[in-house]
């Protein structure tokens, strides 16, 4: 498996865990507090992303996981998370995106 891009700690970290396909009670601990969202213009590839995180990495996906579907979706959900944190971050830390979607694509919206 090539590893794509990896911004920060929390992608590789989770990048690694995927890849490994297991995890110990406590290194599920750590992702309690994140906020991911998927998006994809294809509802069978939303439900299995959440079957990957909520079984290969334990994730409560219905606390953790946000969902767009599409890219224009995406971005006003970015925009809406930045502005209620003050303009000074986004609250997620991993946006899964589809590149081909209507509307606005992957690559627009990124």
């Amino acid at each position: 498996m090539v590893a794509p891009h990896l911004s920060s700690q929390f992608d590789k970290r989770l990048f690694s865990l995927v890849e490994r396909e297991e995890l110990k009670s406590d290194e599920t601990e750590n992702f309690a507090d994140r906020r991911l969202m998927i998006v994809d213009d294809q509802s069978f590839n939303i439900k299995a992303s959440l079957i990957i995180l909520n079984t290969s990495l334990k994730l409560e996906t219905e606390t953790t996981c946000s969902l767009a579907y599409n890219g224009r979706e995406a971005f006003e959900k970015v925009v809406q998370s930045v502005q209620s944190n003050g303009g000074r971050k986004c609250g997620y830390e991993l946006i899964l995106m589809d590149c081909n979607m209507p509307f606005m694509d992957g690559y627009d919206s990124t």
